[in-house]
């Protein structure tokens, strides 16, 4: 059944994933000091054996009960037989032990822990949980709940949060307040809190870990006076504090001074796995940031030195840069361009600016123009955005180039710095590769009016293209092309010279040498160690002459073999081919499955891939679609932090669609938990 709230219908979440940690003992702030990340999870049962009742333990930090209501049946409770095997398997190669005792049942529903809206990209309506907490020493506050669920949840006052999230993400991500308990007082005042911080170890990090320490003590109460929370995403605000933070496990706490939706929005974006944003300049805005961060005046990442504008609920906005929404999958496909330098150059492009609704414009409204021929997803990003709706705080419309990175196997994007302030009319940026031969990229703004721009992009960058220490390997033929080193070079032509010796009369390789077919269809005898070197240089060779040929591009791209859905332009699930053309043909058909209601016909149901998505369809092909929904963060070919390194949640539902698809799918490592501010 659905839950229904004030803003419609949304899908019944899973009974375990509203299941929140208890603060009274040790877990984030755990980790913060230790710098680990969660190694194991046990689910244990106390009491009365009953499937109401189950604690979720990260480390030795328990869980607060939930008690579902709409799972009571212990039978749906219970995983196929046949597939415990494999999800046994399926955890012993992941970074999570999982360990099972105690249960009225073989195996629990490991996917009831963790919701699968936890990946990206972000396509959903989301509850969240909103604690009002003071000290015992604190008088009235300065706004009532009714305050506090306006700010949440209307959506036609500007500065509100369902408000800005619907605009900026096209529509993609509708989050709600669906409760707002308070205001209580906790039974202690901020000096009690800063002494059990001092008293476990934590003075060099006071701040933070009394922040921390309140949050846990505000929810722990919440728990114990209502029994349990409605939602697993929770934001916490207290007075007698001056912070405002995230962190994975326990969500987010604001204190007065921080009561503006500019923080309020970046604190929840924090949530989508998403840092801080960048620039190139070597400036330190804030003493504990890096160079750069904080410094992209024109993100919502950088929240404290961005253009912002008031509201009734203080500062709000700006919205978020171009490869942060592609990140978030908050761009239709349709309207993001790979550019591609051999058939494209020099090229005049007419943009549309990202502050605009999607449907009120017509052009591009991303452009990403390779650099890096090793990594596709290393592009530089061209945007524009203009004054209007959550961007009005802007001094005036500009046209903004973003670098993606790569740093330590996480991307990051940072603003490249231009002569003006605002880049408008005439502005340039010329991008030069000393090492690729100096191949280069040249952006320039042609014109600026309204929401719209012309842009030309030049470019001799070429994939095939040798660097200065390589060259054409020229061994196995003349058409020899593939770029290696000298030392390459050597290994593949020593093997060339060879080739009498290694080879019996018949063309057989003799003993100790393996046949091996070039790329120019020569079959040649070769050692092992030369086999593998030869086919890296020839299949890294292939990979840049099908640079420009993948089906999908940007942060979201799947990995090889794998294409978008497409339902729309804005689904960014990646499946095979075979299962696209299946979904093509459900579309189709949708028409001859729907009364004239608008209802599903008997033997029908909705596909429900993504909010709005009413295309009927029989029941075990949306199975399909939430096993493709479940499964794509094994697909994308980056499925991390973005802007910073931090755990990425782990979605539980995997194991479970493993077991029942039979599909062989590595799993794939977490990195290190942090707190963000």
């Amino acid at each position: 059944m659905a839950k229904t709230n004030r803003k419609g219908p949304v899908p019944a979440s899973n009974p375990l994933s509203t299941a929140k940690q208890d603060p009274g003992q040790p877990g984030c702030s755990k980790l913060l000091d230790h710098q680990r990340f969660i190694s194991w999870v046990t689910i244990r049962q106390d009491g009365p054996v009953s499937p109401q009742c189950v604690l979720l333990v990260f480390h030795d930090s328990r869980c607060a009960k939930n008690r579902p209501d709409d799972w009571t049946d212990p039978r749906q409770w219970h995983a196929p037989e046949d597939a415990t095997k494999e999800m046994e398997a399926a955890w012993r190669t992941s970074s999570m032990t999982v360990r099972l005792a105690l249960l009225p049942f073989p195996y629990l529903f490991l996917s009831l822990i963790l919701d699968s809206g936890e990946a990206v990209p972000q396509r959903r309506s989301e509850p969240w949980t909103v604690l009002l907490c003071n000290f015992k020493d604190y008088g009235s506050s300065v706004h009532n709940t009714e305050w506090f669920d306006q700010w949440f949840n209307a959506e036609d006052r500007d500065g509100s949060i369902a408000q800005y999230f619907r605009d900026v993400s096209n529509g993609m991500y509708q989050p709600y307040a669906a409760t707002v308990l308070g205001w209580y007082r906790i039974q202690v005042n901020a000096d009690d809190v800063r002494r059990m911080v001092i008293e476990n170890g934590g003075a060099s990090d006071l701040e933070r870990l009394m922040a921390l320490k309140t949050k846990d003590l505000c929810v722990e109460y919440a728990i114990r006076r209502y029994g349990f929370l409605p939602s697993s995403k929770v934001v916490t605000f207290v007075d007698g504090l001056r912070t405002a933070l995230f962190c994975p496990i326990r969500g987010i706490l604001l204190s007065p001074q921080f009561f503006m939706s500019s923080a309020l929005t970046h604190e929840i974006t924090h949530s989508f796995h998403i840092g801080h944003s960048f620039s190139d300049r070597k400036v330190k805005i804030y003493p504990h940031g890096d160079f750069g961060e904080y410094d992209d005046l024109f993100d919502l990442m950088s929240t404290g030195n961005a253009y912002s504008y008031k509201t009734a609920y203080g500062l709000t906005g700006p919205g978020l840069n171009g490869p942060h929404l592609d990140y978030l999958g908050w761009l239709p496909f349709d309207r993001v361009l790979f550019f591609n330098a051999s058939t494209q150059k020099p090229s005049i492009l007419r943009l549309s600016s990202l502050s605009m609704p999607h449907h009120t414009t017509k052009h591009w409204l991303l452009l990403l123009i390779p650099y890096d021929r090793d990594d596709p997803q290393k592009v530089f990003t061209v945007e524009l955005r203009t004054p209007v709706r959550y961007d009005k705080g802007l001094p005036a419309a500009g046209l903004l180039v973003h670098q993606i990175e790569s740093r330590n196997n996480f991307y990051y994007s940072k603003l490249l710095s231009s002569e003006k302030k605002m880049p408008n009319k005439g502005t340039q940026w010329r991008l030069v590769n000393p090492a690729m031969r100096n191949s280069f990229i040249l952006i320039e703004t042609l014109a600026l009016w309204g929401p719209e721009a012309t842009v030309k992009v030049s470019s001799n960058f070429t994939p095939t293209v040798c660097s200065h220490e390589e060259s054409p390997r020229l061994v196995f033929a003349k058409q020899d092309l593939v770029c290696v080193a000298a030392p390459a070079r050597s290994v593949a032509m020593r093997a060339m010279m060879e080739q009498e010796d290694r080879m019996l009369a018949n063309g057989e390789c003799k003993r100790s040498y393996v046949r091996y077919t070039t790329l120019s269809k020569q079959t040649v005898c070769l050692t092992r160690h030369e086999r593998t070197t030869i086919a890296e240089q020839d299949g890294r060779w292939r990979s840049y002459q099908n640079f420009y040929q993948s089906p999908t591009f940007g942060l979201n791209m799947c990995k090889r073999g794998y294409v978008w859905r497409g339902i729309d332009p804005y689904d960014y699930v990646c499946v095979t081919p075979k299962r696209r053309r299946e979904i093509l043909m459900e579309n189709e058909m949708a028409q001859n499955r729907t009364d004239e209601h608008g209802d599903c016909k008997n033997g029908f149901v909705f596909r429900n891939a993504f909010p709005g998505d009413l295309v009927c369809i029989r029941k075990e092909q949306r199975t399909k679609a939430e096993q493709d929904n479940n499964l794509n963060e094994l697909r994308l070919r980056y499925f991390k932090f973005f802007n910073g390194i931090d755990e990425m949640t782990p979605n539980l539902n995997v194991v479970l669609v493993r077991a029942y698809s039979g599909r062989v799918e590595s799993l794939l490592p977490w990195q290190m938990t942090s707190a963000h501010t």
